[in-house]
């Protein structure tokens, strides 16, 4: 029977050591035409990609601490669906189970040491420190944690041992059930607060409150937060108000820096979160 189409026979295959993975490593399509004449490459494609790289580096990374950012933009990006109509203006929204922080971050003047004794005694000379960092993100493949440089510490009284309670976490949703709080604290959270939770075998993921809440007589409280959640939260996971970091990637495949004529570096970057 003869063949008219590469429809009609296409072969898909991925090979790996032996060991198949997925065809994003080696992907080949071909036809066999009966007449054993290939008139088009519509009839006979190979197409071969090299096998991913491993980076000997673990991640997430942590930023250098000596010098922070001298400015951060964070900015929270909904999925909100819109139709107008065009006779009355009117507007109908819906809401989609989406969102995720991005960031800009500028990067104060800092100058490259000369030693590791300059480096460790003034903290302006930490220029290749932040340069490294980003050089060894590889572009969009490797994460880095990221906070609130202003959000450091809550608003809140914030005592006790929280953790995430029950199963009503799942995403995707807003509000984390918690439990090991001060029992009966009035303002446990502040609206603003961040807060720090990491799925089972998920990333570190940052949420801000949005409403101030409160420990009930036994230690309870609902946060409701912001991003809506990214994973299901298992019953058990530790709560951080300290410090509390999120898990970004930078948002182009390149790191870049300034070198200005007062011979100080300028380094700023864009970043999102890691999904």
């Amino acid at each position: 029977m003869a063949q008219r189409s590469t429809h009609e026979a296409t072969l898909v295959s991925a090979i790996n050591g032996g060991k198949f993975r997925s065809t994003h490593e080696a992907l080949l399509a071909s036809a066999i035409v009966s007449s054993g004449k290939l008139r088009s490459t519509h009839e006979a494609i190979l197409i071969s990609v090299t096998a991913p790289i491993t980076m000997s580096l673990s991640y997430p990374l942590t930023p250098p601490t000596a010098l922070g950012p001298q400015e951060v933009k964070f900015r929270l990006v909904s999925v909100v669906g819109e139709t107008a109509s065009p006779f009355s203006g009117s507007q109908q929204e819906q809401q989609w189970p989406a969102q995720w922080w991005e960031i800009e971050v500028t990067l104060p003047p800092m100058k490259r040491a000369i030693s590791l004794a300059q480096r460790n005694a003034d903290k302006r000379f930490t220029a290749e420190l932040w340069a490294s960092m980003l050089a060894a993100l590889g572009g969009r493949f490797g994460t880095f944690l990221m906070g609130d440089p202003n959000g450091v510490a809550p608003q809140g009284v914030a005592t006790g041992t929280p953790v995430t309670a029950g199963t009503s976490a799942v995403a995707p949703n807003n509000v984390i059930t918690t439990s090991g709080w001060i029992p009966g604290v009035t303002g446990i959270l502040l609206a603003g607060d961040y807060i720090q939770v990491t799925p089972t075998g998920g990333s570190q993921r940052l949420y801000k409150l949005l409403l101030d809440a409160n420990s009930d007589g036994a230690g309870n409280s609902s946060l409701t937060v912001a991003p809506m959640l990214h994973e299901s939260l298992s019953s058990g996971l530790s709560i951080v108000t300290a410090n509390p970091r999120g898990t970004f990637r930078l948002d182009e495949n390149k790191a870049e820096w300034d070198v200005k004529q007062a011979r100080t570096y300028g380094i700023s970057f864009k970043a999102k979160e890691a999904i």
